[in-house]
């Protein structure tokens, strides 16, 4: 009786642990791809903050990158017309 009550207590806390590690990254993944779709159709205003050290950091900091160069390009374009 009580190993099975041990049992039910760890794949409680178990489950647990992954949805809220789940929402770590899949969070910030959600996040990006609502940015991307609006930069996507000519929102260059946003601003991304992902703050972790991670590949979703990594992510965020390239997506950045993307966003400042179109709004160069955007600047380059306007200055020539």
């Amino acid at each position: 009786m009580l190993s099975a009550v041990g049992i039910s207590v760890i794949a409680v806390v178990s489950i647990a642990m992954a949805m809220v590690t789940g929402e770590r990254i899949t969070d910030p993944l959600k996040n990006l791809t609502v940015i991307a779709g609006k930069v996507s159709m000519g929102e260059l205003k946003h601003q991304i903050s992902i703050k972790s050290k991670d590949e979703n950091g990594d992510l965020g900091q390239a997506f950045q990158c993307m966003i400042n160069v179109f709004k160069m390009i955007s600047a380059m374009a306007s200055e020539e017309q």
